[in-house]
């Protein structure tokens, strides 16, 4: 099991989540529907490159916990029902994932922690996204 050390201002974080909820969310409008099986081999590529994608939290130890086990299935969730705009406000459970793509329709939600990184790190996510249009994903 692989650990990852967070930083103080993490534990701050997480401790505040009494307060208000630190995710960032991203609604991206398609104008067709998405591949969830290219979506979810996208993200398996992702998150061998950012690891962090792949953990929870334990505010006990204050470290990142690699989920041994992990598959991209893990954080992608298909709900054509859900008011999506929900999905603007959802927060996540960070003792078990730091991260959500929920697929509705032909939108992608993204959900992360802050813990994981901040709007500007956020933003950099986004532009790395682009896997999912890329060939590797086909692959």
């Amino acid at each position: 099991m692989k650990k990852y050390n967070a930083q103080p201002l993490d534990l701050m974080q997480f401790i505040n989540t009494k307060y208000h909820d630190p995710f960032i969310h991203e609604w991206i409008e398609f104008e067709a529907a998405l591949d969830t099986e290219k979506l979810i081999k996208a993200i398996e590529q992702f998150a061998g490159a950012f690891p962090l994608l792949k953990c929870h939290y334990d505010p006990t130890t204050n470290t990142f916990i690699e989920n041994e086990q992990f598959s991209g299935r893990d954080l992608v969730k298909v709900d054509d029902t859900i008011d999506r705009s929900v999905l603007l406000t959802e927060a996540l459970d960070a003792s078990k994932k730091l991260v959500q793509f929920t697929i509705s329709q032909n939108a992608l939600i993204i959900t992360i922690s802050h813990l994981i990184c901040d709007g500007s790190g956020f933003k950099q996510l986004i532009y790395l996204c682009l896997l999912y249009t890329s060939d590797a994903a086909d692959e």
